[in-house]
């Protein structure tokens, strides 16, 4: 109990280290890994009239924001894993060089989102229960 409390305090209070210890890799043939630098977590916002948690997540090279859906509706028809696909309502990305965010619609993009969804919110999610700016 007291070092899970622990550990969470620590997280918010280091969160430059926190994040670096969640890396995704975005190679194609050879691995290039990339660290976790900035994160910010907007629970319940209003987007387009709908209350998505908005998950923004800043690595070294990339950039996505992903919206899911946790709605109490959707909580009953897809299941209670809070980042499934099916949760999923958009991913975005932004590549080097990039100004905007552009739907991360390419095949090329699904397998950094899943690593993000599977290995990295759960995590983060645990450590930052609230909003995280």
């Amino acid at each position: 109990m007291f070092g899970k409390l622990f550990s969470k305090m620590t997280a918010t209070s280091h969160k430059s280290q926190t994040l670096a210890e969640f890396q995704v890799n975005f190679g194609a043939m050879v691995p290039e890994w990339e660290q976790l630098k900035d994160l910010s977590i907007k629970r319940n916002a209003d987007v387009g009239g709908d209350t998505l948690d908005v998950w923004t997540l800043t690595f070294e090279k990339h950039a996505f924001v992903m919206f899911f859906d946790q709605s109490e509706h959707n909580l009953i028809s897809q299941g209670e894993e809070m980042f499934s696909v099916l949760r999923l309502r958009a991913p975005f990305v932004r590549g080097p060089g990039d100004k905007d965010f552009t739907p991360a619609e390419e095949r090329f993009w699904f397998r950094q989102i899943d690593q993000i969804r599977e290995r990295i919110l759960p995590a983060l999610n645990e450590m930052y229960p609230g909003n995280l700016d």
